[in-house]
């Protein structure tokens, strides 16, 4: 069964939203400064139990391994163009950078945390770098309509 256009722009969002907290919940390893140190944040992060965390963590592991999957699946099938990878891979990686990024924000620091201001400049180039990648791939996905086609001879 091949995917529709619509299945497939659901399935590519599944994978780039659920990126982002994959990677927050990956990240949640540094603890960064102890409480009793009276720590600065750049942000102050959700309160939420350590349970949670984990569910909302693995869920989104799940839900993105399982969309690239079908989606690698039906391009292997080929009921999917390859083209599409173009288009997905760089918003799940900008995603993932937002991730990523939000977790260093929320770091406990003593003092600046620099690196939280490092990973929001970055944003802005590599925002930039994948709106251009994905227009491009978008464009070379797009079917070629009868009106489009230039006549023959």
């Amino acid at each position: 069964m091949a995917l529709s256009d619509g299945d497939v722009r659901t399935v590519a969002a599944i994978a780039v939203v659920s990126s982002a907290p994959a990677v927050w919940w990956l990240g949640s390893g540094n603890a960064g400064v102890a409480a009793e140190a009276d720590p600065d944040y750049l942000w102050q992060p959700l309160r939420m139990s350590t349970a949670v965390q984990s569910a909302i963590g693995i869920a989104s592991i799940v839900l993105v391994l399982s969309a690239l999957v079908v989606m690698a699946a039906r391009m292997r099938a080929a009921e999917l163009d390859r083209r599409w990878w173009g288009v997905v891979l760089p918003w799940v990686a900008l995603s993932a950078y937002v991730g990523l990024t939000y977790r260093v924000a929320t770091t406990p620091v003593i003092g600046a945390n620099i690196g939280a201001g490092l990973m929001i400049l970055g944003a802005i180039p590599l925002g930039c770098a994948a709106l251009v990648l994905c227009t491009h791939f978008a464009r070379a996905t797009r079917p070629i309509r009868d009106t489009e086609r230039r006549p023959s001879g």
